[in-house]
This record gives structure tokens, sequence and C-alpha cells, in this order.
């Protein structure tokens, strides 16, 4: 007997996209899934990550929001760099582009923001000065966590990123299809202030303030 899958298209509205999820490779392979009726688009998302002597990237295929299709660019901290970049399309089972990973964070831009890395951790201590490059123009407190099983990953990290990062905003990925883990990405930014500021310092206390209101302790 062959296996076959009916892709049934109901009214209302409602999209199919093709869902799966792999690691440093270009594409991966899809399993069509019905996305929820605030889900308008098919998103195609791209992650390069650089921390101590590794560079790895991982793909996602998954249903998702427009207001996700501009969520491309660079959150960087002393220590570690992060690279993303989303594509989008709106009709059923449609294939969105490679999303490119080039983006310019080489030349300091005359802002600077607090910085610390943490793996294995919510919480990020002992920050200290970074020279923003490029365009990055914003300061991000941006903590991941991941769940898989009986197994939870979190890293938190303050620094400079640009600002589409900012404006597409924290995001949820649930199990579905060939996605096997919730990722749950956690996002606050403010202004970067510029090198020598005195408002500098107020930054820093204003940060701490924040993630205390927003995520506790």
């Amino acid at each position: 007997l062959r296996a076959s899958i009916c892709i049934c298209f109901f009214p209302g509205n409602f999209i199919w996209c093709n869902i799966c999820h792999d690691y440093n490779v270009d594409n991966c392979t899809d399993l069509p899934y019905l996305c929820s009726p605030n889900e308008d688009v098919c998103l195609f998302e791209r992650t390069r990550s650089i921390y101590d002597g590794r560079d790895d990237i991982v793909i996602i295929k998954r249903c998702g929001k427009s207001s996700e299709c501009n969520r491309a660019g660079s959150i960087r901290s002393s220590t570690k760099a992060i690279l993303m970049n989303t594509t989008c399309c709106g009709q059923n089972i449609c294939h969105p582009p490679l999303p490119s990973l080039l983006f310019n964070i080489s030349d300091a831009n005359g802002l600077v923001c607090p910085a610390c890395f943490v793996p294995n951790s919510d919480r990020c201590l002992g920050r200290s000065d970074l020279k923003c490059a490029g365009n990055e123009k914003r300061c991000i407190h941006y903590k991941k966590t991941e769940k898989h099983d009986l197994s939870t990953v979190t890293e938190s990290l303050y620094g400079c990123t640009t600002d589409p990062i900012c404006e597409a905003g924290s995001s949820l990925t649930l199990p579905k299809g060939h996605i096997f883990k919730t990722i749950k990405t956690d996002i606050v930014c403010s202004s970067a202030i510029v090198l020598n500021s005195a408002a500098y310092g107020l930054l820093t206390i204003a940060f701490s303030v924040l993630y205390v209101f927003k995520f506790g302790y």
C-alpha cells in the first residue's frame, strides 16, 4: 500500500505551511501542517550563532505572523554573536527563499551598550561596555529557552542589536511536525547610548530594573 497525505483547503483564514527544523544545512525535510487562524504566512527562519570557537546555523520552517517577516539583523555581546533573518510567503505550501545572513557588524558606530553572555542560565551579571557596530542602534536583553522532553536549556545575553530584531519582538515556537522542541525567546530593547555619555550609567540601572519587572528573579 502506498501512503499519501491529503491536504484539504478549508474555508476561512487558514493556511498550510511546510514545517521542519535542522542544523548546519540550507534546507530540511518538510511536513505539511495546518496553521492557526492568527498565523498568516509560511516562514523560513535562519539563525547563525558564533561563540567559543563554534559557528552553527539553525533553520526552522514554520507557520508565522506577518510581523515576524522583518526579523533580520544581529544580536551581539562581547563573547557571542547571533545573526538571524526570516523570509515569508503567504500562499498554501509556498516556499520562502533561503534567508541570507550577510550583515555588517564590523565598524563601530559610536554607540555603546552594557553587555554579557551566560550559557545555561537565565541571569547575566557582571556586564561590561560594548561598542555597537554597523546598524546596531539598540541595546537588548535576549533570553532564549529551549525545552525538549525533560531537558531545558536557557541562555541570557545583554548587548547591541538592530531595529528589526526589537520591532519583531519576542517569539514562541511550539513542537509541530518535524519541529521537535519548544523554543521561546524574550526580547527587551532600549536605545543605545552615545559613547562616553553620562546617561550610560542610568541605562545599566534601567535595564536591571526592567528585567526585574518583566522576568522576575
